[in-house]
This record gives structure tokens, C-alpha cells and sequence, in this order.
């Protein structure tokens, strides 16, 4: 007979409970929302079960932990913690035990990753990061509740959000610093001699109205080429970065985001398409500097639309007639054809110049053969407007910024880092741990832990009042005025 397994336990020693609530509905077949509750009614004790289980384990990986503890550290007390988990609310007792710097932890949460002031359990955190970036942060709460884990805030989700955004962030920026100062190339897993690679901004409402009322984020994205999947063309390995930084910050995290996918030492050659926008072209330098050719593309849409913009709806044959030109690439020409236009009356005389010195400044980026590009605007509608502006909200600076880095983490397959438990301290607690330990392991206090005083603030002996005091107090206090204890007169 075969040994069972931990899966085939368990499902045995959940059939009973099933199994109860199939013969609770077939003894009320009368009741209608029976059969709607049932699935809802076993899960709920199921959960209630493996929370119970959960506490037990942690009680008693606690003991473990702490019956083999490292020279120097001991027990300090026993106490009760609660954690919101994704199988609910979670108590159970651990031990705190003291190192040799003084300073005291719990093995236990250590081990769970758990900071001391931390209520949410790593993986809760991270199931409620993934809701609060798809809807609101009330109804990632509200939405983690409903699956059976503890009920939190939505302050806590969006408390949750900031650490992730936090840990996004550092994780760009030591990737930027390794590729750009440090010269370490990332070690991406695809090889692709060629890169298509788009930028473009989308703006968010702000929060506070008295300032700034809208911020952009800046967002680029990165595949190798596209495929026909049925009526779409699908973009393949797309790696999406986006942030509120500045144009730099985006684009040197933003290839570094590119190196952890791909080998940028493999790349030969890189198309970007832009709108036209100063920040997008200069791109084309920092892509330039990984050491392949960047070819700049104006996207079709826009100057479509600029071209188009200059005529009324009775000039559709002047219309066509500039369009025909951008399509063959000959922007100079159209801007030509635009002014002789302007000056018959038959283009706008106030867009067409506007027009003419956008045709004339991307010139030589208009009609550039090379792949089919122009998924921008979806890419910034899908990955970000969809969250950041799909329902009235407005966000702060570094709110938004930290939803742009998680979205778009999300929408490259990439996973989000996590703090970790010295990173989610306080900056106090951070600094009183620094202090013990060096006064421990250099066998004293260090010397920017000097005293700046001792004492009360007033010199010995302690003068005080006696007066309202009996006499017998007050005849025998002479004798801390100075006055020798042999020569006081003794009571009779």
C-alpha cells in the first residue's frame, strides 16, 4: 500500500467538513441560499482551521528556534503577537530573546521576516501591493477580506504600497549605479541583436490643488519585435519602466529595467519611437551609449495628426495632397507644400507654422525605414492611465511615482522587491542598535556617545528644608550641615 501523502492527508481530513455541509444542504432542500453559502461556509472553517494550525506551528518553530540559541544570547520574556495573514488574524507566543549587544529580538521573526512594529505578514503585504495596484486601496482592502485574510485599512494598503514603491526604487537605483558608474554589465536572459523602444508621458492629477495640479509620468518601454496572434500583433518579452523622475533618472533605470531582461552586450541595434517631445529624442544618447546604433522614428499618429490639424474639412484634397508626402517620408517637401498653402489661405495660417517647425526639427526621423513600432499610447492607457486616472483619484508625488514603478514591474513580468527588516525599522531604533552593538564589541561606549553631563545639576552635599518636619527630625538633620554625629546631644 502506498504511503500517503501530505496533500492526500489533508484532503482527507477536509472531506468531513465538506462532507457536513453537503448533508446540512440536502436536509433543507427548502432553502434556497443554501447552496450559494455552502462553498462560502466551508471555506470559512477550513481557514479558521489552518489559522489555528498556523499559530500552532509558529509556537512551536519558536521553540526550536530558541533551544539552541548562539553564545551570548538569552531569553528576555515571552509575549503574544498577533498578525493579519492571508488565512486571517493570527495569535500566537514567542519568545524575545537579548544578544550580547543588549539589544532584544525575536528568533522567531526574524525567521518571518517580520519587523518589530509589523501587523501584516510578508505574504498579505504582498497580496494586498498586487490589489492596490489593479483598484483603489478601499477595495484591495475590501477585496483581501472577502478571500477569507485578516481585515485591514486602507490606510495600511496604502502603507503597504509606499514600502513597496520604496523597495522598487532603491532596486533601480543600485541597478543604475552598477551599469552606469560601476560599468557591470546585467546578465538579462535573451539574446536579441535588434530592440524596439518607446517613450512617451502621461500625466496624473495631483493632489493638492494649490500647487501643481498635474504631474507626468514618464514611461518607456522595450521588445524585441511582434507577432501575429489572430487579429493583433502581440509585442514579444515586452519590459515596461516608468517613474515621475527626471528625464535622465528614467532613462538610465529605465535601460538598466532593460539589462535584467536582456543582454544588452547582444544589442546591435535599437529603433526608438517617440512623439517628438525633447526629453523622448534624448534618448537616443543614453541608448547610444550601451554600444549599439539608436535610430530615432517619429510615430506615424502624431504627425499624422499635426499634418491634418493645419486643414478645415473644406480643404480635404489639400489634405491629402500633405499626406501623401509625410507617408513617402518627404517632410521638407510637406513643410514646403505647407507654406505655399498658408500663404493662399487654403492650410491655417495660425497652426501651419507651428506644423512647419515640427516637420523641419524631426526631419531626418520622419519616414525612416524600420519595424512597426507605435504602441505607445496603448502601453501608457493599459499599464498606467488604467489605475493612475481610470477612476476619480489624485495621487502625491511620490505616491504616484511608486504605482508607476509597480504597474509597470507588473506589466514586465518582473518581480517587486521587498524591504528588508533592518530597512523597515525607524531611523531611532536603527541608531540605538548601532550604539549598543559598538559599545558591546569595542568594550565601551563609543566616543560620539559621550555624556554631555553627569549628574543632577547641583553639587553634593544635598541641602533640603526640614522645617515642617518634628523636632526630633529637625535636631537630628544637624548632621548633614557638617556637624559630626558624636558631638550631637543624645535624647534622654
Amino acid at each position: 500500500m502506498e504511503k500517503d501523502t501530505s496533500l492526500e492527508r489533508l484532503a482527507a481530513a477536509i472531506c468531513p467538513i465538506v462532507l457536513d455541509a453537503l448533508r446540512g444542504l440536502a436536509a433543507h432542500p427548502e432553502d434556497g441560499d443554501a447552496a450559494w453559502e455552502m462553498e462560502g461556509n466551508v471555506l470559512s472553517s477550513i481557514m479558521g482551521a489552518a489559522a489555528a494550525a498556523y499559530a500552532q506551528a509558529l509556537e512551536e518553530m519558536d521553540r526550536e528556534l530558541c533551544a539552541s540559541l548562539p553564545e551570548g544570547m538569552h531569553v528576555h520574556d515571552i509575549r503574544t503577537r498577533m498578525v493579519a495573514t492571508r488565512l486571517g488574524d493570527v495569535s500566537f507566543r514567542r519568545r524575545r530573546c537579548t544578544d550580547r549587544a543588549g539589544n532584544v529580538d525575536a528568533p522567531l521573526d526574524a525567521l518571518m521576516g517580520l519587523a518589530p512594529s509589523a501587523r501584516i505578514s510578508p505574504g498579505l503585504e504582498a497580496e494586498l501591493v498586487w490589489l492596490a495596484a489593479q483598484a483603489s486601496y478601499q477595495h484591495a482592502a475590501d477585496a483581501a477580506a472577502y478571500t477569507g485574510s485578516s481585515a485591514v485599512s486602507r490606510d495600511a494598503v496604502m502603507r503597504c504600497v509606499r514600502r513597496a514603491g520604496r523597495a522598487c526604487e532603491a532596486d533601480d537605483r543600485s541597478r543604475e549605479l552598477e551599469l552606469w558608474q560601476d560599468g557591470v554589465v546585467p546578465e538579462g536572459r535573451i539574446s536579441s541583436g535588434t530592440l524596439c523602444v518607446e517613450s512617451d508621458g502621461t500625466v496624473v492629477a495631483l493632489q493638492h490643488a494649490g500647487g501643481r495640479r498635474h504631474l507626468e509620468i514618464k514611461a518607456m518601454t522595450a521588445y524585441r519585435g511582434k507577432e501575429r496572434h489572430g487579429r493583433k500583433n502581440l509585442r514579444l518579452d515586452p519590459v515596461s519602466f516608468g517613474c515621475a523622475g527626471t528625464p535622465d533618472e528614467l532613462w538610465r533605470q529605465g535601460i538598466a529595467a532593460v539589462g535584467s531582461v536582456y543582454r544588452l552586450d547582444a544589442v546591435e541595434e535599437v529603433h526608438s519611437g517617440f512623439d517628438g517631445a525633447s526629453w523622448c529624442s534624448g534618448g537616443l544618447g543614453w541608448l547610444g551609449a550601451i554600444g549599439c546604433d539608436a535610430v530615432g522614428h517619429m510615430d506615424p499618429f502624431h504627425v499624422n495628426r499635426a499634418v491634418s490639424a493645419c486643414f478645415g474639412r473644406e480643404h480635404e484634397e489639400e489634405r491629402l495632397q500633405a499626406m501623401r508626402l509625410i507617408y513617402g517620408g518627404d517632410a521638407e517637401g510637406c513643410a514646403g507644400l505647407l507654406e505655399r498653402m498658408a500663404g493662399e489661405g487654403t492650410a491655417k495660417a495660425d497652426i501651419a507654422p507651428g506644423v512647419i517647425r515640427y516637420l523641419r526639427s524631426h526631419a531626418d526621423r520622419i519616414g525612416v525605414p524600420g519595424p512597426s513600432l507605435g504602441t505607445m499610447e496603448s502601453e501608457n492607457q493599459h499599464v498606467y492611465k488604467s489605475r493612475m486616472a481610470g477612476v476619480p483619484c489624485a495621487w502625491s508625488m511620490q505616491g504616484a511615482s511608486d504605482m508607476a514603478r509597480i504597474r509597470s514591474r507588473q506589466a514586465s513580468g518582473r518581480p517587486i522587491p521587498h524591504l528588508s527588516r533592518d530597512e523597515r525599522r525607524g531611523p531611532k531604533r536603527l541608531e540605538r542598535r548601532k550604539r549598543k552593538e559598538i559599545a558591546a564589541y569595542s568594550g565601551g561606549p563609543a566616543a560620539g556617545d559621550a555624556l554631555a553631563f553627569e549628574g543632577k545639576g547641583y553639587e553634593y552635599p544635598v541641602r533640603g528644608s526640614v522645617e515642617m518636619l518634628g523636632a526630633e527630625v529637625r535636631f537630628r538633620s544637624e548632621g548633614w550641615l557638617g556637624i559630626p554625629e558624636a558631638c550631637l546631644p543624645t535624647k534622654d
